[in-house]
């Protein structure tokens, strides 16, 4: 649990943006830097990670210093959507990787036969 402390204590919300994670960091850091405390941090997409490490590294008595090598070190490929189309299952059965050769019979881009 987060130790009662004499530093300010403002509620972490951090929105999401996957480019924007180092970003994120570094104005945690900052603040940090600057004495404040999160006894609370949620956020969305990339912001829910920094935040829910945030809340970890505190409630674990660590310091945030830390945390900008472990959020380096994510993958943060592995948390992509696929995209729309790949959703969609190929009705012809094909992988839907290049949907475009379903999508239109006549579709010659993407490695499409056009048949």
């Amino acid at each position: 649990m987060l130790q009662k402390s004499k530093s300010p204590a403002v509620d972490l919300v951090l929105e999401g943006g996957g480019v924007q994670r180092i970003g994120l960091v570094g104005a945690v850091l900052t603040w940090s830097d600057n004495g404040l405390v999160f006894p609370r941090a949620a956020g969305t997409s990339a912001g829910a990670i920094v935040a829910s490490r945030v809340a970890a590294h505190q409630v674990a008595g660590g310091t945030l210093s830390e945390l900008e090598t472990i959020v380096r070190s994510v993958d943060y490929r592995k948390f992509q959507d696929e995209g729309l189309l790949d959703a969609f299952p190929d009705p012809r059965g094909r992988s839907p990787s290049c949907c475009c050769t379903w999508a239109s019979p006549r579709a010659t881009t993407c490695g499409g036969s056009g048949r």
